[in-house]
């Protein structure tokens, strides 16, 4: 007997890839400077010990753990709410950069940013803040295109 909504696998898989591939890249590219696509986008090691674009900048220890608050109440969206592959895989994305990101500001007191784009001036940014952004685009088309789908509670349904 299967426990647990359809696709929750889908969510801790999209969650655990976007952590890994988030911790390699900083360990593997932290410290190093240069072009990665000519044009396109670059390495920059920047450390951020606040939120996006260095909003609360020197409370690392807050944002931690709003961060880890955060990526639980995902767990409790992902598995009451979510009923799609896609809103499985969106939310996993979400809550694997939340969790990246949060666990480098418990245990460094920082992020560590490293991409940078260089045919538009704006943030540097990393693996977390990427997935993290992109889940949120797919669960906000999700929601406006595809509630009846992807989502618990659209109203017909709920009988």
């Amino acid at each position: 007997m299967r426990r647990g909504p359809r696709y929750f696998g889908w969510f801790l898989a999209a969650g655990f890839l976007v952590f890994m591939l988030d911790f390699v890249t900083k360990r593997l590219l932290e410290g190093q400077d240069g072009v990665l696509i000519d044009g396109v986008i670059g390495i920059s090691t920047h450390y951020n010990t606040g939120a996006a674009m260095s909003l609360f900048s020197g409370s690392a220890g807050v944002m931690g753990f709003l961060s880890m608050l955060g990526a639980a109440g995902l767990v409790y969206v992902a598995w009451r709410f979510a009923k799609g592959k896609a809103a499985m895989i969106a939310l996993g994305m979400i809550f694997g950069g939340a969790v990246g990101n949060g666990a480098d500001r418990i245990a460094y007191g920082h992020v560590i940013d490293l991409f940078e784009t260089l045919f538009i001036r704006f943030w540097i940014f990393n693996v977390a803040d990427a997935a993290i952004t992109i889940g949120c685009v797919i669960c906000a088309y999700l929601l406006l295109f595809r509630y009846r789908q992807n989502w618990k509670g659209s109203g017909a349904d709920d009988a």
